[in-house]
């Protein structure tokens, strides 16, 4: 009887432990909002980020068939919508009619949500203390997607409505020519260029440097590389997608300044 009891308060113990809240000293950022709870890029995952200890929200874009720039990681609909195609067949109006309730992870709890615009998640940080990473999805077929995103559409979309948010903003991409486009438009705002391997030449802080910006997101495999870290001094290190399982081993890289998860409600 004693041990049946103690057998029970140990599955207690461990269940609540796994309830608590893992502590971070590292600077959060809500990949794709509260992803890891609510369909990736929609409102409520946006929303509900909004709670969180995360210092940054991430969300994708991509532009409309009417140019209009909405927010999802996929240039495809198939994965976390209802939609089949590409979203730069389909006006603004039309992939409002899809639901972006991700069912294939959800089933049909999150079915009335639907594919934001940037200008919809603007609207809804602007309240809160926290920054906004925008990450510029590329189009490698198609070269002139990647001139028209940059300026009369992406750029005054954001910062013409939202000027006074620029120290909260960040924009970020895979494509450096993309950000090296927005440097030539504006000497002040911030990039973040991403690598899922390091550069042919110099470090990853040196390709930050080079677009004069101090933020540099990389994938959590190079933590393997010895050189990964350098001129951490001059440039915050980044890096994504961090599973709670691995919290507490990132939380012991002291150059490593923050990372993205999918999970920021279960860090405090």
């Amino acid at each position: 009887m004693v041990r049946k009891c103690f057998v029970f308060l140990l599955i207690c113990m461990l269940g609540s432990l796994n309830l608590m809240a893992a502590h971070t000293t590292k600077k959060i950022i809500a990949h794709r909002g509260l992803s890891g709870s609510y369909p990736e890029n929609t409102l409520i995952a946006f929303k509900e980020a909004l709670r969180t200890q995360a210092l940054f929200l991430e969300l994708d874009i991509h532009l409309s068939k009417d140019q209009k720039v909405v927010v999802m990681h996929d240039e495809d609909l198939s994965r976390t919508t209802n939609g089949r195609g590409l979203i730069r067949d389909y006006t603004l109006a039309e992939l409002k009619k899809f639901s972006a309730g991700y069912s294939k992870q959800f089933g049909d709890q999150f079915s009335s949500e639907k594919i934001p615009t940037l200008l919809e998640v603007l609207e809804l940080l602007e309240p809160s203390d926290k920054s906004l990473l925008i990450e510029i999805k590329s189009h490698d077929d198609d070269p002139d997607y990647n001139n028209r995103i940059v300026g009369p559409i992406v750029y005054q979309t954001v910062m013409k409505p939202y000027s006074h948010l620029k120290n909260r903003l960040a924009f970020i991409s895979f494509n450096v020519s993309i950000l090296e486009s927005i440097r030539e438009l504006d000497s002040e705002v911030r990039l973040g260029p991403i690598f899922n391997a390091m550069p042919k030449t110099g470090s990853l802080a040196d390709q930050a440097l080079r677009l004069k910006s101090d933020i540099v997101i990389f994938s959590k495999k190079l933590l393997l590389l010895p050189k990964v870290f350098q001129k951490t001094n001059q440039v915050k290190h980044f890096v994504y997608t961090v599973d709670p399982k691995e919290f507490n081993y990132v939380e012991t890289i002291e150059d490593l300044y923050g990372y993205a998860t999918n999970y920021a409600d279960q860090l405090e």
